[in-house]
């Protein structure tokens, strides 16, 4: 079993230097989130974008709709023991195709 040892700060000043660190850090982890959250869409977005695309789908060819899934589709993992499927997808794929709509309407 491998002991760990913590160092123990030994003044007031390192202290402040150890908070003033993870106090950036935390900074840094909250402008990272609130990127990640204005990158991602809601459940309207998805659902809009999806019915109004519906039309459009039933005219393209097999072949369209296999090249408009893999824009939009980054992965698709399956779970044989619990027969669950989760669907990934590309990052700004929704959201192109929602902007294409705003911008053919």
């Amino acid at each position: 079993m491998a002991i760990s040892t913590v160092r123990c700060p030994s003044t007031i000043a390192e202290l402040q230097k150890q908070i003033g660190a993870a106090e950036q850090r935390l900074s840094q982890i909250q402008d990272q989130r609130i990127k990640l959250e204005r990158g991602m869409i809601g459940d309207d977005e998805v659902r809009q974008a999806l019915s109004a695309f519906s039309p459009v789908w039933e005219t393209l060819t097999p072949k369209e709709q296999e090249r408009l899934i893999g824009l939009v589709v980054e992965r698709i993992d399956y779970d044989g023991g619990s027969g669950k499927i989760v669907v990934t997808f590309h990052e700004t794929g929704i959201k192109s195709l929602a902007g294409e709509r705003v911008e053919a309407a």
